[in-house]
């Protein structure tokens, strides 16, 4: 940093002499002219010497101008020299899992690198849902499963398991004949994913998919949110991937770490909440009504408070998504 203040520095010098030097004259020597004509000459002006007109700076002046020139040019170097190490990241020295692309490095949040996919997935969902307005007639999305998290199978059974967040179907030709507008919960719809043998893995509590359903059997959006702990070196890794018609988007995925610590100690985790309206397993009442979804955010960072509190808030990613539109 102090390198470049210097440089900057010697640039606005070398800047400001380069223009000066043609003009570079003490003061024009020849005969001081009166500013009265002849005919007006004051007698008390007989012995006054008028300043004489100068075409150059002095070279006090000269300096005084190059170091002013310097200590500007130095402080906006220094400035935005700062500016831009806020937003250094630290790399965790692993490439993002699922990415075919080797520069994109797994780093730990901040990660101001993948906000962009972040906020670019938000708009994609947030239009899959807007498209449920349009008509009864087009393939607008018509219900929105969210599985894993807390409450999935009722309140008080959390998720134990959850589908693969590698892969993700185009269409469900099995929502033919069962239309998801007669599904009255996420947990149906697990539950015939996983008669048809799809495929599951171990959930943590804090891992969550979400499919948006469009018409009878189409599935145009579906994006996984998976939390994996690595012991040995102390830190979760956050990955969100998204399948737009059954084909992963890299420009809608991301993932970063977070210190395992950190992660922890946050009140407000990434996650899912499912709200039940009714349940009734004498009358086989089991209407949800939806479910608050917490996407992961690159940019979020959990501090500890100094009174040892955690912060109250963890994402700006947060929503809740109705299973029927």
């Amino acid at each position: 940093m102090r390198y470049l203040s210097l440089f900057a520095g010697l640039t606005g010098f070398l800047l400001v002499f380069s223009a000066c030097s043609p003009k570079l004259v003490a003061g024009n020597r020849t005969k001081p002219m009166s500013m009265f004509s002849r005919s007006t000459h004051s007698p008390i002006s007989q012995g006054v010497r008028f300043s004489r007109r100068r075409h150059g700076f002095t070279y006090i002046e000269l300096i005084l101008a190059s170091m002013l020139g310097a200590m500007v040019i130095g402080s906006a170097a220094f400035m935005f020299a700062s500016l831009a190490g806020a937003f250094d990241e630290r790399p965790t020295g692993e490439v993002v899992s699922w990415s075919t692309d080797p520069v994109r490095r797994l780093n730990f949040a901040p990660a101001y690198s993948q906000l962009s996919y972040a906020v670019q997935l938000q708009n994609t969902l947030m239009e899959a849902l807007e498209a449920s307005h349009v008509g009864p007639t087009n393939d607008g999305a018509s219900c929105v499963f969210v599985l894993g998290g807390r409450n999935l199978h009722g309140v008080g059974a959390d998720a134990t398991d959850i589908p693969s967040h590698l892969t993700a179907p185009s269409t469900l030709p099995w929502l033919t004949a069962m239309h998801p507008s007669r599904m009255n919960s996420s947990a149906q719809f697990y539950d015939k994913l996983k008669e048809l043998g799809t495929a599951m893995s171990t959930a943590n509590i804090e891992d969550f998919s979400v499919y948006v359903v469009s018409g009878s059997n189409k599935v145009p959006l579906v994006i996984h949110s998976r939390r994996r702990d690595v012991a040995d070196g102390g830190y979760a890794i956050y990955t969100v991937t998204a399948f737009v018609n059954g084909v992963l988007n890299q420009d809608l995925s991301y993932e970063f770490a977070l210190e395992t610590a950190v992660a922890d100690a946050a009140e407000v985790k990434p996650g899912a909440i499912h709200y039940w309206l009714r349940q009734d397993a004498a009358w086989g009442l089991s209407d949800c009504v939806g479910a608050q979804v917490v996407f992961p955010d690159p940019t979020a960072y959990p501090y500890e408070a100094a009174s040892g509190d955690s912060a109250n808030t963890y994402s700006r990613f947060v929503m809740f998504l109705p299973t029927k539109l």
